[in-house]
């Protein structure tokens, strides 16, 4: 058994609760899983459980928030490779699947999920010419919105270049399995924040088609890190 947790705000009643995500196997001899939803609300002793449904949590790919709805990518068996976006409504404590983009097939999967401008937004990686490629829900819950704002090539951090020159590109962040990197945020610049294989976090410009690598060694830092995106905020968890 594995779990997750998130955390989210409900601002109509200006509550906030965690999500609880232990991911059961129903039956050990087959492939079903089904997810089981707690609720713990802030001020409140107990988790209140609202059932199981029928779909394993992918919750390290996305756990993201946008309109007031948790999101993540899913597959209903081991083998399922559609991978749904489900939607958890904080309000209405309902799931909900969220439509797809239509050219994401066979050789184009997402696996992750982030926030760009305020929008949903899902991450694949094209088998085909080897780009990552960031698709953006302009309008939300609108299928016909998806648009493929981003596509980004390869390239090899300089400390993760390797020193034998024997090694070809086969060992860049984007030929690597596309688990190795990570999109993290977008600046006010437009430039898009990218996490490379837990050690390099890289700077690209989409305009110019351009990367920068951003200096991360510094005392006491590990050897492998996953970085995170942190919004200060003046609000207390208990207001």
């Amino acid at each position: 058994m594995s779990c997750g947790a998130f955390c989210g705000r409900f601002v109509r009643s200006d509550t906030r609760r965690a999500l609880h995500h232990p991911q059961i196997v129903a039956a050990p001899s087959s492939s079903s899983i089904e997810s089981e939803v707690n609720i713990l609300s802030v001020g409140s002793p107990k988790w209140r459980n609202v059932g199981r449904f029928p779909f394993h949590i992918m919750w390290q790919q996305s756990q993201v928030l946008v309109n007031g709805k948790l999101h993540w990518i899913t597959y209903t068996t081991r083998n399922n490779a559609a991978k749904p976006i489900m939607s958890f409504d904080l309000g209405t404590e309902q799931f909900k699947e969220v439509p797809r983009p239509d050219s994401v097939g066979p050789d184009r999967h997402i696996h992750e999920l982030v926030v760009l401008r305020g929008c949903l937004s899902a991450v694949s990686f094209n088998i085909n010419n080897k780009e990552v490629e960031i698709w953006v829900m302009g309008e939300y819950d609108v299928k016909e919105s998806w648009v493929k704002e981003f596509s980004i090539g390869a390239y090899v951090p300089k400390p993760l270049q390797p020193n034998d020159q024997r090694e070809t590109l086969n060992s860049s962040m984007f030929y690597l399995p596309k688990k190795h990197m990570r999109v993290l945020c977008m600046l006010s610049d437009g430039r898009i924040l990218l996490e490379s294989n837990n050690k390099s976090l890289v700077l690209y410009d989409p305009h110019c088609r351009t990367f920068n690598d951003l200096q991360v060694t510094f005392e006491g830092i590990p050897r492998y890190f996953r970085a995170l995106v942190h919004v200060s905020s003046l609000n207390w968890i208990d207001t």
